[in-house]
């Protein structure tokens, strides 16, 4: 079992508006369910449309053969009974002993890692975790992944604070060490490595975020790169 110091903010990305004579914008959410559609959308005005904000600056270079890739993430609140429990919120407060799971959904096969930043410059990989027998890493598309398993949850100790984990995901796990590379234990120059990996990959102006709070059975957040490239998300849970 997994103990953490565990709030949830998510960093966002800048999306785009439209120019009102171009493609009407298409959402994180709709790219993430329907991705080629999404793209043949986006690409209806020619071969290549070119996406802008309201200052003209390119946000990104879409066409027919570009492959988004996308993840969608929800918080299970787990139940005292060992049932399964509530989708929370991500602005939830969690208190001491409370037990969670993070439910992670791809439009695409991928492998994923998730990193615990600690308050010191420090860092730790929680998931894949060999000693504890969760070294399989691989999401199938559009299948519910419970992390760090069905068995097995992220429970807040006696220490309030802000816990921040790093979500990162690409097609493959060459793919993904290429763009952030990782240890089991990070110390504050390899963490600052990562840190400064995962913010030049939000850096292009590719990455989509979206959060649905009314559709029950899609509740969540959606995060899509336009380009199909690896994406890093930074998850922080309140614990008071």
């Amino acid at each position: 079992m997994n103990r953490m110091r565990l709030g949830l903010s998510l960093a966002m990305a800048v999306a785009g508006v439209l120019h009102a004579d171009e493609v009407p914008p298409v959402g994180a959410k709709e790219m993430f369910f329907d991705p080629q559609r999404s793209v043949a959308e986006a690409s209806a005005a020619g071969t290549t449309t070119k996406i802008t904000d309201d200052d003209g600056r390119r946000l990104a270079q879409l066409s027919p053969e570009t492959a988004v890739l996308g993840l969608s993430y929800w918080i299970e609140l787990v139940a005292n009974t060992g049932k399964r429990g509530m989708h929370v919120a991500n602005e939830r407060t969690f208190r001491s002993g409370e037990r969670i799971r993070l439910h992670f959904r791809g439009n695409a096969d991928g492998r994923i890692v998730i990193v615990q930043l600690g308050t010191s410059g420090l860092s730790s990989v929680l998931f894949p975790d060999a000693g504890k027998g969760l070294a399989q890493n691989r999401i199938r598309a559009n299948s519910d992944h419970v992390l760090p398993s069905d068995a097995h949850w992220f429970r807040f100790d006696e220490k309030a604070g802000t816990e921040k984990l790093l979500v990162l995901f690409a097609r493959n796990q060459e793919e993904l060490d290429r763009a952030f590379p990782t240890r089991p234990l990070m110390d504050a120059a390899e963490t600052g490595r990562l840190l400064r990996a995962v913010q030049q990959s939000r850096g292009g102006k590719d990455l989509l975020i979206e959060r649905e709070t009314r559709e029950p059975s899609e509740i969540g957040e959606y995060v899509v790169s336009m380009a199909g490239k690896p994406i890093a998300l930074e998850i922080a849970l309140i614990h008071r």
